[in-house]
């Protein structure tokens, strides 16, 4: 295969440079140098013609005004107008000029003449030395966003997360229309009664304000008849239910410590089968404490009213200062006959009657009530000036406690009676464990 190559005279350096390096070399010879330096080899020395596979063949016009030169293969005839040329490839150099120092290219030199070609070019300088990086430049914008890109298949679902905290009550919404009624629910079971104000009061009472007081003096009776119990409670037995059959109950506090000795003790435990009765004609008991008193009160289904609701039931009640034996006023004095100091019954007194209708509220006993007071150690002055009994004065710290005692008596011994009974006679001189022939109660509900 033919091969050529033709070298433009555009790519050799000016020839008068050309004689400058090659010190004044023939036209032919410099074209052979520069031949040998296009390919990297020395310079032709040795001129033979032939296919010797040793030596590089060329081919060159003869009529060159550009130079051209195109290498052949060994063997290959020149062209007509054409002369052969060969080098030696493996033979000594031949004589060279001297290469100049790489650098920058110095003034151009005289131009050489007319008739001689261009030399070859001279070796590549070295490469200089690489310069400093010079300081980064702007930032440049940033580019607009590209489109998005197709949605991915969806992920598996994570962990649920901790809860996080409620978040704050929101408004409440418009009350919707109301339902239906529902069905009516069972009846529960009744609660306990609440304090009721009486229409009326049972029998055995009056009534004073919002309390039911007993109109007489209580008279305490034993007895286990359920149904004279149930009369006893209900404020409607009689004295006639109380004594027929005889022996269906017994009256105690009479005499000094005959309830104690029936089974209702001076402490009031275990007092159960011992009833307070309001009723006409029979004498009241005494000889009871507070304790006493309290039991049978409670068993009838009462209790002792307070020093306010005495106050008020006894209110109106006539004080005759000392009574006269035989008289109709209340027996503060001389209820025997003939003359002396004693009980007389209950309800005997026409003229002894209260504004609300109660008996008895002045005279024949002190009457315990409810309240409790440090035991009084003086009396103080009367009040309305009465001569009514005031010992509601002073406190012991050796006894006690006091309760309190109200309305006097017929005139028994330590307590008095005569002037010293009325509405307004009191006293907290008494311990309440005592019990005296001159005291005894009437109960409330």
């Amino acid at each position: 295969m033919n091969t050529a190559i033709y070298l433009p005279q555009e790519q050799w350096q000016p020839r008068d440079r050309w004689r400058l390096l090659m010190g004044g070399l023939a036209p032919r010879a410099l074209m052979a140098g520069a031949l040998g330096l296009l390919v990297g080899l020395p310079p032709p020395v040795v001129y033979a013609d032939g296919g010797d596979a040793s030596l590089i063949h060329a081919c060159v016009k003869k009529r060159n005004p550009r130079g051209q030169t195109r290498i052949v293969a060994p063997g290959v005839r020149c062209a007509a107008g054409e002369r052969a040329n060969h080098w030696s490839i493996t033979g000594p150099a031949g004589s060279a000029g001297v290469a100049g120092t790489p650098g920058p290219v110095g003034a151009a030199g005289p131009p050489g003449p007319a008739d001689g070609p261009a030399g070859p070019p001279g070796p590549a300088g070295a490469d200089g030395a690489t310069g400093t990086a010079g300081a980064d430049g702007a930032t440049g914008p940033a580019g607009a966003n590209g489109a998005d890109g197709a949605t991915g298949p969806a992920g598996a679902d994570g962990a649920d997360g901790a809860t996080g905290p409620a978040g704050a009550d929101g408004a409440n919404g418009a009350t919707g229309p109301a339902g239906a009624d529902g069905a009516n629910g069972a009846t529960g079971p009744a609660g306990p009664p609440g304090p009721a104000f009486p229409i009326t009061c049972p029998p055995d009472s009056v009534l004073t304000g919002t309390t039911c007081i007993d109109t007489y003096e209580a008279s305490v009776w034993e007895t286990t008849d359920l149904a004279l119990i149930a009369k006893i409670q209900d404020g409607t037995v009689t004295l006639a239910d109380l004594t027929t059959p005889p022996g269906v109950a017994v009256q105690h506090g009479l005499a000094s410590g005959d309830l104690a000795v029936a089974g209702c003790p001076d402490t009031g435990n275990g007092c159960l089968d011992f009833y307070a009765v309001s009723i006409a004609g029979v004498t009241p008991s005494a000889f009871l404490n507070w304790f006493q008193a309290v039991a049978a009160a409670r068993n009838a289904g009462k209790r002792l009213p307070t020093n306010a609701e005495w106050q008020a039931a006894a209110l109106g009640t006539p004080d005759p200062g000392v009574s006269m034996a035989g008289s109709e006023e209340c027996n503060t004095a001389n209820g025997g006959d003939p003359s002396g100091n004693a009980l007389v019954p209950t309800g005997s007194r026409d003229n002894c009657v209260s504004d609300m209708g109660a008996s008895d509220l002045v005279g024949n006993l002190f009457e315990w009530v409810a309240d409790w007071v440090p035991q009084s150690t003086d009396c103080a002055p009367v009040l309305f000036g009465t001569g009514d009994f005031n010992c509601l004065a002073g406190a012991s710290t050796a006894a006690g406690p006091g309760a309190l005692i109200r309305g006097g008596d017929f005139g028994a011994p330590l307590l008095g009676g005569g002037t010293n009974s009325g509405v307004f006679a009191v006293s907290g001189a008494i311990n309440a464990s005592l019990a005296f022939e001159g005291i005894g109660f009437r109960a409330a509900r």
